[in-house]
């Protein structure tokens, strides 16, 4: 394999899509993305996608059941990436709920994924991407979901939907911080003690449009001859809009979570 794969895991509003364009910056790195995407879109029309290598040159978008099939079909779906990317090194984008698309035995929940276990046996760096406030984190989705948009470079603004309010489902959101959490520390669980992994924290990693140093640090930790990183930046920008004051029921949110193990998160929204 000529060119080396970084994996890229996280939950969806997790910087992933600026970071994966800042390491693209320097012409070292190809970006596929989320390569399990499932709309007709990506299965059809884009080429790393894992479902459109599977019906073009698998015939099968079903997945595979035996672990001898799944390592054997990853490595020639990885080889096939290597080629597409003609760069030193190509970044695949997980998310939490994608591990088990490609499935084999032995795939449950005490135990790393199938997928994870292969990437682990050749080594492949794996970054760990997290958001520590799971609050602002759903606050991120609903509120693209709302206006249709989930990226914006400097100098763009939302579409004209900046008038929109955001009521928040309580019990809902508890859910979601909740089930988060969990995924958070089982991944975290799959991949300690793994020397070719890193951890990095959304709040952290961007200055502005730039990659900060620390997560230049981090990452040259389990990518080699990474000196061209110093240079990394993103075209992205964090959603230019102050999602928190677009919450319809801050008062309610606020009661609700004052007494909860996650009344932190919610301080910003308090001093609104």
């Amino acid at each position: 394999m000529s060119s080396q794969p970084i994996i890229l895991c996280a939950n969806q509003r997790s910087g992933t899509t600026a970071l994966g364009q800042a390491l693209e910056s320097q012409k070292r790195v190809t970006s596929f993305a989320e390569i399990f995407m499932t709309s007709e879109y990506h299965v059809t029309e884009v080429p790393s996608n894992y479902f459109y290598w599977m019906s073009k040159y698998r015939k099968n978008n079903i997945g595979f059941y035996r672990r001898g099939e799944v390592t054997r079909y990853i490595g020639e779906y990885f080889d096939y990436l290597s080629k597409l990317s003609g760069t030193d090194y190509f970044l695949v984008d997980i998310k939490y709920d994608q591990w088990s698309y490609v499935v084999g035995e032995s795939n449950n929940i005490f135990y790393p994924p199938v997928l994870l276990s292969y990437f682990i046996n050749r080594g492949y760096p794996i970054v760990h991407l997290i958001r520590d406030n799971l609050f602002e984190q759903y606050l991120s989705i609903k509120y693209a979901n709302a206006v249709g948009e989930s990226h914006y470079r400097k100098g763009e603004y939302s579409n004209g939907k900046t008038d929109i309010g955001l009521y928040v489902d309580v019990e809902e959101c508890d859910y979601f911080i909740g089930a988060l959490s969990k995924n958070i520390n089982l991944f975290k669980g799959f991949i300690k003690g793994y020397n070719q992994s890193v951890e990095l924290h959304y709040d952290e990693c961007f200055l502005n449009n730039c990659v900060t140093n620390y997560a230049k640090e981090k990452l040259s930790s389990v990518i080699p001859d990474s000196e061209w990183m110093t240079k990394v930046e993103t075209p992205l920008v964090k959603t230019p809009v102050d999602i928190m004051k677009k919450i319809s029921n801050s008062k309610e949110v606020v009661s609700y979570f004052s007494n909860s193990d996650y009344h932190w998160m919610f301080e910003n929204l308090s001093n609104i």
